[in-house]
């Protein structure tokens, strides 16, 4: 018998918890399930992406005034069983402020308040509340997990709603050990990420010059856009590498992107869990990493090099790891291990116990 789900989310533009939906809710498809997503503002980037997966996309919403989503989505009669999954804060509010008493569900995607730009009390106050009156938590990875309640935003009668439900990656991966290509000197590095604070790009293009110095030949390329674009250039401009690094912009076929690269890196200050880690894992690339939230969870003993947060000189060490020299051999990576428990399969079936949990 087929389940009405509607997955409601502030975007669906490119992004971890954007593509994640989409990964999830093919799958729930293929399972039997009626999918709709409906989503609140900014570009539907994923639209077609959903619609040609089977997925019913509802804009009824978007861009509207908040209140006015709120008056809307409140009057909206759903089936009796309808599964309301919440995703990003934005649309977990929305559920609180317009429906019934564990009539909802929410994934929290990331490692940071639920309302960064708040004073800590008032996002905790408001965090405490919507959990409080939806009937689970998934938190995407035990670091997401551990920060919520760190930080008080559950309350401690809540934590029985409160389950970590790992992403899960859809292709089938074989094992495979990886190692740096032995032309070390046109090596490629290459990140995809949001422009933005967290990702702390800055770092990656310092590590990157350092980098220069052994490897004079090493490109870097960025794939992705957010607010910090030109500052970020105008950065590697100053530092004199501007001619090395390729500014790729939104990419729409990342297959190509992560074919064309050697070495995956990511500098985030934090992640909730870092989906692009997955797909790197998957293309079989070494990866470099900062050791900070979900990264060391995801890439577990041998998916990859971590350094610390800030660190370009640590960076640019872990790189020269991966590449080796005459007297000390290259790291292999496992990346077959780190992937062994990421997967769609496993992902929704444990959603799938989630809904089941509170009837639904």
């Amino acid at each position: 018998m087929s389940r009405q789900i509607y997955h409601v989310i502030t975007t669906i533009s490119r992004g971890g918890a954007e593509n994640q939906l989409l990964t999830l809710a093919r799958r729930q498809f293929l399972n039997g399930d009626i999918v709709n997503v409906i989503f609140l503002k900014a570009a539907p980037d994923l639209l077609y992406a959903f619609k040609e997966s089977g997925i019913n996309v509802v804009d009824v919403l978007a861009g509207k005034s908040f209140l006015k989503q709120v008056r809307i989505f409140s009057k909206l009669i759903l089936p009796p069983g309808t599964v309301v999954h919440a995703h990003l804060p934005r649309a977990e509010l929305l559920c609180f402020l317009s429906r019934k008493r564990n009539s909802y569900l929410i994934s929290r995607h990331n490692s940071e308040a639920f309302f960064p730009k708040a004073p800590t009390k008032f996002s905790s106050y408001l965090s405490r509340k919507v959990i409080g009156n939806a009937s689970q938590v998934i938190a995407i990875s035990a670091a997401v997990k551990n920060f919520i309640i760190s930080s008080r935003e559950i309350y401690q009668k809540d934590l029985g709603k409160l389950t970590v439900i790992y992403y899960g990656a859809a292709g089938e991966f074989q094992e495979k050990k990886v190692r740096m290509k032995q032309d070390a000197e046109t090596i490629i590095l290459g990140t995809a990420a949001r422009l933005t604070e967290q990702k702390d790009i800055p770092t990656l293009i310092r590590g990157f010059k350092i980098i220069l110095l052994t490897y004079p030949g090493a490109r870097l390329r960025i794939a992705g856009e957010g607010p910090l674009k030109s500052e970020l250039m105008d950065f590697s401009s100053k530092l004199g590498v501007d001619k090395k690094i390729d500014w790729l912009g939104t990419v729409a076929d990342m297959s190509q992107f992560y074919s064309g690269i050697d070495c995956f890196v990511l500098t985030s200050k934090y992640e909730g869990f870092g989906l692009v880690l997955l797909e790197a894992l998957g293309y079989g690339l070494p990866i470099v990493a900062t050791r900070t939230t979900s990264i060391p969870e995801v890439l577990g003993e041998d998916g990859g090099l971590l350094f610390e947060v800030g660190n370009p000189y640590e960076l640019a060490n872990c790189v020269r790891r991966l590449i080796g020299t005459t007297s000390t051999p290259s790291i292999k990576l496992d990346t077959h291990s780190a992937l062994e428990k990421f997967s769609i399969l496993t992902c929704a079936s444990r959603v799938n116990n989630a809904y089941e949990s509170v009837g639904v």
